[in-house]
């Protein structure tokens, strides 16, 4: 068959998948991570690999001697960046640089089970959607663990607001829906959830496959730590939320607002100390709805008193 990057997927032509893996600080497993995408069932594939570390660093020296097998696959391209940027900035790198008119992620310490490109390409074709989202596997310390974090979830923008979960190897788009969407928003933090936002404020057609494709190796478990990148994160999170209150009824509206406040009285009092965390106790009160919201108060809190170095 004919290679295509056209996005609408001529009939007869199947398209060309770009696989992103952005890497930094991990030379030892990126190859791992490669060597899972060069076997899969679907040979329509290119791997962008976008080396984040700083040019000419030990790291980045260390990470294209390990891709130096690789150099004479025509499947796998090598771009460095002159700085470090994040993992926006990288995977934005690779999708400028990527050629396929479908777009996937892989972590560089994740791997891809083998038909992963395969049935998300097949989910997409069958139904006619833009973004396609997959299940994975979640290990902690080699051991396979069963997390509501192993699903995806939300497949509409309010549902996705209220409940929504992704990882960035979850995800398959449109070239051209992840273009129209602005690609990665700048964000130390909830890169992947956010990139879903934007996607859903297209009206971007989504739908589950229902099947763990990916492993994802979890090295810090589900939380994240009071850092000021992760409170930066925390704050675009609650940003986008927020420009979208319009399209949430009146119930969600209340419970993303609930949820805000009570985040918002942990950063505060992490930043400017206790008084300042109280100070949107009222927002919290104002906004209870949920049976458990008066417990998820109390908690907030016991932990602003007693635990203010607690993670969220």
């Amino acid at each position: 068959m004919a290679e295509t990057t056209d996005p609408g997927f001529e009939a007869g032509d199947l398209p060309v998948v770009s696989v992103i893996i952005p890497t930094f600080g991990r030379p030892d497993r990126v190859s791992r991570a490669i060597d899972s995408v060069l076997a899969q069932t679907y040979a329509r594939i290119e791997v962008v690999v976008v080396d984040d570390n700083p040019l000419g660093s030990e790291d980045q020296s260390i990470t294209e001697l390990s891709l130096r097998p690789y150099s004479d696959c025509q499947q796998v391209r090598y771009i460095t960046r002159r700085s470090n940027g994040g993992g926006s900035a990288a995977r934005n790198t690779g999708l400028d640089a990527g050629r396929g008119s479908l777009i996937t992620f892989l972590d560089d310490d994740d791997v891809y089970l083998p038909e992963k490109v395969e049935k998300q390409v097949q989910h997409m074709l069958t139904y006619g959607l833009d973004v396609s989202l997959c299940h994975m596997v979640l290990s902690e310390n080699g051991a396979v663990v069963d997390s509501p974090l192993a699903y995806a979830r939300g497949t509409d923008l309010a549902g996705f607001i209220m409940d929504g979960n992704t990882f960035t190897p979850m995800i398959m788009v449109r070239r051209e829906v992840l273009t129209r969407a602005g690609g990665f928003p700048e964000t130390p933090r909830f890169q992947d959830h956010l990139l879903m936002i934007k996607l859903l404020e297209t009206g971007a057609r989504t739908g589950i496959l229902a099947e763990p494709l990916f492993i994802h190796d979890n090295h810090s478990g589900t939380r994240i730590s009071l850092s000021r990148r992760s409170l930066e994160g925390y704050r675009n999170k609650h940003a986008f939320e927020l420009r979208n209150l319009d399209r949430l009824n009146p119930g969600q509206r209340r419970s993303v607002l609930f949820r805000q406040a009570t985040v918002g009285m942990k950063i505060a009092r992490a930043e400017d100390g206790l008084i300042a965390g109280l100070g949107l106790l009222p927002a919290a009160i104002s906004n209870l709805g949920a049976p458990n919201d008066v417990v998820t108060i109390a908690k907030t809190i016991y932990n602003i008193f007693l635990r203010p170095d607690k993670n969220f």
